[in-house]
């Protein structure tokens, strides 16, 4: 006898894979299930991820930072929380237009529920929609990590607030922690790294008012400075256990590295005005031990400079190379220097972002000197942003040419012109001393 087929839905899924569909939904739609069917009344009250974005609670026609709408997406958070049963919070994530201190209260009140609950992953964002920041008139919310001192919080999150540090801080669960526009100040950074002694993650992003920057750390793994300009201002930092090194777009006067043996990864970018070379040069000096470099060329104002400085750094170890470079005859220049001592190189990815004029003397018998004798062990190479310039096809034909155990190389074309397009035919003809190497458009 045939067994009789049976009509199965999402409905009749365990308990504990419904709520694992109902975590990733915002929470509006979640506590919208409850209409669906007497199995899920209910339900969402069990979830332990609470995301209370604004921009998705509140209609869309409606949305603003008006008063009536703060007041709409209050009555929400509080109604939720009070249904909510669940004993345990994995994340929770609260984000609105701050603009009014009538509502720390209800902040407050949402925040000593998370802890309460044993958060173990808080993201407080009071920015709302805003990008270019609050103007002098409109306020803050004031928060101070003591509320956290007897939660179980292990990432923290924290985007425009006044950030208030306890006399006495020891915030022993915390590894992971990201400042998002925020006003710090070399005490305030000093005490969040001695009072978190477990701390192995550390973002600081557009945040400012630092002047001499310290950070040491024991335990710390994965740094990241980005966002910020102060011509007299310094970075020291002592972390032998740093693997992840970010320095974006975040630019000192000074910078010392006293140790970071471990580190594994870098990514190091300036604004690529004159001015910032220096400091740029300044890192790239402790870098010689990574094995993953993202960086921009600047690399051939180092032999301009006519300095040893290349003589002393090999990048032996290096084996990824994420290069941020032009296409013209100089900058593959620097290109070719910098592949010159990292002997070691398996994989590359060139990032074609600068501009292409090429007004300097020309070079391809220097880079193809340079290059003679490296690139013995390059694998993959991937060049993004290819316009199939003739500087970018003669950079083609070198790592053809030297690449002996190139396999892949990856074209991801950005914008070309009908004559590009011609000038690919002839890559066809360049000679490949990898004989299994495959060129792929992506």
């Amino acid at each position: 006898m045939e067994k009789s087929e049976q009509n199965t839905s999402i409905s009749d899924l365990p308990e504990h894979l419904l709520l694992l569909i109902l975590s990733f939904l915002p929470i509006k739609d979640a506590v919208s299930t409850s209409f669906l069917s007497r199995r899920w009344r209910g339900l969402w009250t069990f979830i332990q991820s609470l995301d209370f974005d604004h921009t998705l609670i509140l209609p869309q026609t409606s949305y603003s930072s008006s008063s009536e709408n703060l007041r709409l997406f209050s009555e929400f958070v509080d109604r939720t929380l009070i249904l909510h049963e669940a004993s345990k919070i994995e994340k929770f994530r609260l984000s609105f237009d701050y603009d009014e201190n009538r509502y720390a209260s209800h902040a407050d009140s949402w925040i000593r529920f998370a802890i309460r609950n044993n958060v173990q992953e808080l993201d407080l964002d009071f920015r709302g929609d805003r990008r270019s920041g609050k103007s002098p008139n409109e306020v803050f919310y004031d928060f101070s990590l003591s509320a956290l001192s007897r939660g179980q919080v292990r990432v923290l999150r924290l985007c425009e607030i006044d950030l208030y540090l306890p006399t006495e801080f020891c915030f022993r669960s915390l590894t992971d922690l990201s400042l998002i526009e925020i006003e710090l100040t070399d005490e305030i950074v000093s005490g969040l790294v001695n009072g978190c002694p477990q701390l192995e993650s550390l973002v600081l992003d557009y945040c400012y008012g630092m002047q001499h920057l310290k950070i040491c750390s024991p335990s710390l793994k994965r740094l990241s400075l980005l966002h910020y300009i102060d011509e007299n201002s310094s970075v020291e930092i002592c972390a032998p256990k740093l693997v992840s090194f970010n320095c974006i777009h975040y630019s000192a006067d000074d910078y010392i590295l006293k140790d970071v043996s471990s580190l594994v990864d870098a990514d190091i970018l300036f604004i690529h005005f004159d001015e910032y070379f220096p400091r740029w040069r300044k890192i790239i000096e402790f870098l010689g031990h990574v094995r993953s470099l993202t960086v921009q060329n600047w690399w051939m104002k180092l032999m301009e400079q006519k300095t040893d400085f290349l003589e002393k750094i090999r990048l032996d170890n290096l084996k990824h190379l994420d290069f941020l470079t032009g296409s013209t005859k100089i900058e593959l220049l620097g290109l070719a220097i910098l592949i010159r001592i990292a002997p070691n190189l398996e994989t590359m990815v060139l990032q074609m972002v600068f501009e292409t004029d090429d007004n300097k003397a020309y070079l391809n018998k220097f880079i193809d000197k340079l290059l003679s004798g490296s690139l013995l062990h390059l694998k993959k190479v991937k060049i993004v942003f290819f316009a199939a310039t003739e500087n970018e096809l003669q950079l083609v034909k070198f790592l053809l040419k030297h690449a002996v155990a190139l396999e892949k190389m990856i074209l991801v074309p950005g914008e070309m012109e009908e004559a590009s397009i011609e000038r690919l035919k002839i890559m066809q003809s360049f000679h490949r001393s990898s004989p299994c190497v495959e060129i792929l458009f992506s």
